[in-house]
């Protein structure tokens, strides 16, 4: 199928009258009330939604060349294609009456794998991609407006589907092409059965180039929450999400400078520092970051971590003052075991509340360790050098394989700290880690194709892209702690499954051409394979863990 779809995006660019013959055989297909369907979705590189054509016929060549006829004679003027796609059914999964119209119908569906037709008569179709990227089907009911939305961007001729009273559900087969490539899709992406240096910066880039571009806007804050199936934006925030996105940005520049990209991340820095309060700790002046009248240690520790990155990498030191002042307030909570006792405070009544986070304290050894380096006042390298002791010695004392909680965050620590203060127990307790978590990933035969390099969830049945990012990253720190050259080895190939298990979930053109606005949805990463939502925290730890697997590619080579 790869090659007819090469043939029909030539012909395409070509505007030739006859399509060639594609050399595609009836029997590997099925029928759909006795006839082949065959779609083809076009777009260019505006901001417009793919335009979708289909075609019905007693061959599938006769399918695809009334979609083609369909796109050459309705398309819009002087549109043309930059990348294609061609879908064919080849199974029809079931075929129900609509109980109660297509309005009241209950609609049970495969997200991302089965498409819908409306009939008898084929009165209305629309490919699983359709049905996914304009969330045609929510909470198990049709969404006549997002219907309306698609068949506007439809070529072919449709009918009053509104009035059918059967339901097919079915599956195709799937191939995108560009200029530049031919890849079949399962669930609308592409599967990464290999992975190379080249393809993975491929994917930094992507977001790099497009989403990071267009997630901060001109007064600094960020898009967080994305839906682009239906080019919504809820109101929600969350400032420490913001902070870890900035860092994951720097990271993109720190591997090739590109001054779009350090703008949008001054931009987010001054947003984000302006949302920061003073306040006095034992008579010394300190800043707490602030969102909806209340500070945590996560913020404090997330906006140092983005600022010691941006110094870093620019020399600037114009927020030092500031970093030293978040610091003074985390290691003004420090207890005299080494923990921190605030991670969540009400700014206005200085109430401390019960929250505590699993995280938070791993941000806060990452942070002031960063700060030292900055600055070389050993006061922030005792205070994270204590939490790390309490954590490790203390707080998981006596973990074990089946014990030990994954945090990613205290594996950033550990590194980080490990520079300066190296530690035994510290190593040890990094490679426990690992050990636990590389033992768990999902690899082999017994595993579906999508799964593999993917996790256990915490909730749900299917392995999600951003748990197993944020445990890839923390994997990425053992390497570089580790003395075990086996280890490193298993870590290196266990890092590797685990970024082509997440690239499944990265926005492509081939789905991006069915959005509004691609440019905020490409490269960006969704966490659920059947859920297209994009949040900024989503596109941070999935880059920032592929940063780190093409680091250790680099080293390796």
């Amino acid at each position: 199928m790869k090659q007819a779809a090469e043939i029909l995006f030539n012909d395409l660019l070509e505007k030739s009258e006859e399509l060639r013959d594609l050399g595609l055989k009836n029997e590997d297909f099925d029928t759909l009330e006795g006839r082949y369907v065959a779609f083809i979705a076009a777009a260019d590189n505006s901001g417009n939604r793919a335009y979708v054509t289909y075609g019905t016929s007693e061959s599938v060549q006769g399918a695809v060349e009334k979609a083609y006829h369909d796109y050459l004679t309705n398309r819009p003027f002087k549109f043309k294609p930059k990348h294609i796609k061609l879908d064919i059914i080849t199974k029809v999964t079931s075929e129900n009456n609509l109980t109660g119209g297509v309005e009241k119908h209950i609609y049970k569906h495969n997200r991302g794998v089965n498409g819908i037709a409306f009939g008898p008569g084929i009165k209305a179709v629309f490919s699983p991609q359709e049905v996914e990227c304009y969330k045609l089907i929510d909470e198990q009911k049709l969404s006549i407006e997002a219907a309306e939305r698609a068949l506007s961007q439809q070529l072919s001729a449709g009918q009053d589907w509104k009035q059918a009273d059967v339901l097919f559900k079915f599956k195709t087969a799937s191939v995108y092409v560009n200029s530049e490539e031919t890849v079949e899709l399962v669930r609308g992406h592409r599967v990464f059965d290999s992975l190379t240096k080249h393809s993975l910066l491929e994917a930094i880039n992507l977001a790099k180039h497009n989403y990071f571009k267009k997630v901060v806007n001109e007064k600094g804050k960020m898009t967080y929450i994305y839906d682009p199936a239906r080019n919504e934006k809820p109101a929600k925030y969350n400032i420490l999400r913001h902070a870890g996105t900035i860092y994951s940005m720097l990271e993109t520049y720190e591997i090739e400078a590109d001054e779009e990209i350090i703008r949008k991340a001054e931009l987010a820095l001054n947003y984000i520092v302006e949302e920061t309060k003073e306040v006095n700790e034992n008579g010394e002046d300190a800043l707490v970051l602030v969102e909806r009248d209340v500070n945590k240690l996560g913020g404090n520790g997330l906006l140092l971590v983005a600022l010691a990155k941006y110094m870093k990498l620019t020399g600037s030191r114009q927020y030092i003052d500031t970093m030293q002042k978040l610091a003074v307030w985390m290691t003004a909570t420090q207890k005299e075991n080494g923990d921190f006792g605030i991670h969540k405070q009400i700014f206005s009544t200085k109430e401390v509340t019960d929250f505590r986070s699993d995280f938070y304290t791993g941000e806060a050894i990452l942070a002031l360790a960063n700060l030292y380096e900055l600055d070389g006042n050993t006061k922030w390298l005792d205070s994270a050098e204590q939490a790390t002791a309490y954590l490790v010695e203390t707080a998981n004392a006596g973990a074990t394989l089946e014990t030990v909680q994954s945090d990613h965050w205290l594996l950033y620590g550990i590194r980080a700290i490990s520079r300066f203060r190296p530690r035994e127990s510290f190593r040890q307790h990094a490679e426990l880690m690992a050990e636990s978590i590389m033992k768990s990933q999902f690899s082999g035969e017994k595993y579906d194709l999508e799964w593999q390099g993917g996790y256990p969830p915490q909730e749900g049945r299917n392995p999600k892209s951003v748990p197993n990012a944020c445990k890839t990253e923390g994997l990425a720190n053992v390497f570089y702690l580790t003395e075990d050259t086996e280890m490193k080895k298993r870590l290196a190939d266990t890092i590797k499954r685990s970024i082509q298990f997440q690239l499944q979930m990265q926005i492509r053109p081939e789905k991006a051409m069915y959005f509004e606005k691609k440019g905020l949805s490409t490269g960006a990463f969704h966490n659920k394979f059947k859920v297209i939502e994009l949040r900024n925290d989503f596109t941070q730890h999935n880059i920032s863990s592929s940063i780190a697997l093409y680091h250790i590619m680099n080293e390796l080579e």
